[in-house]
């Protein structure tokens, strides 16, 4: 942005002074044309860093659920597809649950002979035919097996894989016969519960952002378009400043320059998040409430400069 403006400055000083000659060159105009100028580059670099931290880098977050399910087998059915939006309870994949109604079965056959077992021996020991010293055994017998009928009860559950929230799958590689493992993680699932936005500044005027501050951003792949949201918490603490456990003296060449923080933004319209794709980038700049109110003005003219600017393709822009 910064550059444009340079240039279009630079074609309407020649359009004023060189092409049509509406005024005369000289030095008091030199003076006046470079001091605007000047001035420009000297709000930018020290006022609106210091007073409204602006980001270059900034992008939706939301919450990733690694699903995957209590138990192994082979799968019967997926039934999403990827980037599909579905509703929390949706069924995901569902795994051949022959094996575990097997297991079942044969529990609950188990389940009615202790249960046999257990009537016959209080009916006897009742009788005083046997001694009641057996009906504890044949008790924990008919416990031990009641519980082995719940255990695959719930197993049998575990086949299907359900939606943890509203979202939608990505990257899905799952497919109809394939075997999983127990409680490896097969799918990535992306939840539209909630979405917010973190941006990285320069430490130089972070020192000013504070929660519920006033944020306007703008992503690329809404042009023209200029949102609004509340400061969250600045993340005090980065990781190129971790050093990892060890017993080893960490080499000077371990220590690096830091020169940003992150933001966390909470954005204003619920229903506009859910909209938001995770991970669309863009611009964002923060209103500290420091220093004049022209600074804050100055940065949102260049937010909505920016986003008018996406409707034009860059290539030079990665």
């Amino acid at each position: 942005m910064e550059i444009i403006v340079t240039v279009a400055y630079f074609f309407l000083v020649r359009f004023i002074f060189v092409d049509y000659k509406i005024l005369k060159w000289n030095l008091a105009w030199g003076i006046i044309v470079f001091g605007i100028y000047s001035g420009a580059a000297l709000t930018e670099i020290v006022f609106l860093g210091q007073y409204a931290p602006y980001s270059e880098q900034v992008f939706v977050e939301r919450r990733v659920v690694q699903v995957a399910t209590y138990m192994g087998g082979q799968v019967e059915t997926v039934h999403v597809k990827a980037n599909t939006p579905i509703k929390k309870g949706d069924p995901l994949y569902t795994l051949d649950k022959t094996p575990v109604q097997d297991k079942l079965d044969a529990a609950k056959a188990l389940l009615a002979e202790a249960k046999t077992a257990l009537d016959n021996t209080k009916a006897l020991v009742d009788r005083k035919v046997m001694a009641a010293t057996e009906l504890p055994l044949k008790q924990d017998a008919y416990n031990e097996a009641l519980a082995n009928v719940n255990t695959y009860k719930y197993e049998l559950q575990q086949v299907t894989a359900y939606a943890p929230s509203d979202g939608y799958v990505v990257n899905l590689q799952l497919h109809e016969g394939q075997f999983v493992r127990l409680k490896a993680p097969v799918m990535t699932f992306v939840s539209t519960d909630e979405a917010w936005l973190v941006m990285k500044v320069r430490q130089a005027g972070s020192q000013n952002i504070a929660p519920n501050q006033d944020v306007e951003f703008a992503l690329t792949m809404y042009p023209g378009h200029v949102f609004k949201a509340k400061v969250d918490s600045l993340v005090k603490g980065v990781g190129e400043a971790q050093f990892d456990i060890s017993g080893k003296i960490a080499p000077v060449e371990s220590v690096r320059g830091i020169g940003h923080f992150a933001v966390v933004v909470n954005l204003d319209e619920e229903e506009l998040g859910k909209e938001m794709v995770f991970g669309a980038g863009g611009i964002a700049a923060i209103n500290t409430g420091e220093g004049a109110p022209v600074f804050w003005l100055l940065r949102r003219i260049e937010i909505q400069s920016e986003s008018l600017l996406n409707y034009v393709y860059n290539p030079f822009k990665s």
